[in-house]
């Protein structure tokens, strides 16, 4: 496997090896310790974007965000067409699948519109949580254990908000 694109390069009729594999999958119907193994295996990243896949198409959209959290991060590269130009990384390839409702030429199942609202806001908060950490560790020194702190905070039950806060402790 060389892309993840749906269709052999320079046709449209053929499908890639890649769709030939998730096509495989989805008649398995894999199991949640299989689907860890596809997103977390050491070997390929086309492996791990196969995985990515079956779960964009499979699975219930409001559990989606549970899943995809943990590799927004991710920075092992992909070039997930057979266009060599278009590296990116898994985390930017996890960020497309689940914002984007087509995929090179094919359609994603469609995510309802309210989870697809807030997928994008957690999406946001994410961004803005490393933009935080970075300037966190730049100001380190005027981070004490009883600072007056904004933070934002959210759970099962909240959605994300701002809130005002003080730090009980500083690690490191």
């Amino acid at each position: 496997v060389s892309h993840v694109a749906p269709w052999q390069t320079g046709t449209t009729r053929t499908p890639s090896t890649a769709f030939c594999l998730l096509m495989k999958f989805l008649c398995m119907r894999l199991t949640e310790k299989q689907m860890l193994g596809l997103l977390h295996h050491q070997d390929s990243p086309y492996i791990r974007a196969i995985g990515f896949l079956y779960l964009r198409y499979t699975h219930p959209p409001k559990l989606l965000w549970d899943w995809i959290e943990p590799f927004l991060d991710d920075e092992e590269e992909i070039t997930p067409s057979p266009d060599p130009s278009s590296k990116m990384t898994m985390g930017q390839y996890v960020q497309k699948i689940v914002s984007d409702m087509q995929y090179y030429g094919t359609m994603l199942p469609r995510i309802p519109v309210p989870i697809e609202r807030k997928m994008k806001v957690l999406m946001l908060l994410h961004e803005e949580k490393k933009k935080r950490a970075a300037l966190n560790r730049s100001q380190r020194h005027r981070l004490k254990p009883g600072a007056k702190i904004r933070a934002i905070y959210s759970d099962a039950d909240n959605d994300p908000a701002w809130y005002e806060a003080e730090i009980l402790q500083v690690e490191g």
